[in-house]
């Protein structure tokens, strides 16, 4: 899941990231755009326990958040190490 905010350029290369990552590997994602989705994003900051950033992207497994990384920190390899 991919916390992303239209008007932020760290968040736009995020998302290019994301998404990359996702074709590379024919992977469904998710995003959500968090000026659109405020409640859906505060909802994910209060059930992971993890302080809403954007962009911010989450890995779970079985509905458990596994991985989670912010900003600049999001791209195809940090990505693929969540999968490890």
């Amino acid at each position: 899941v991919l916390k992303h905010s239209e008007t932020c350029p760290i968040s736009a290369n995020a998302y290019d990231q994301f998404n990359k990552f996702l074709y590379e590997r024919d992977m469904d994602g998710y995003y959500l755009i968090v000026q659109q989705e405020r409640d859906l994003s505060d909802y994910i900051a209060k059930k992971t326990n993890v302080k809403h950033e954007s962009p911010q992207a989450f890995y779970f497994v079985n509905g458990e958040m596994v991985w989670n990384r912010d900003h600049g920190d999001i791209n195809v390899s940090s990505l693929a190490q969540a999968e490890e």
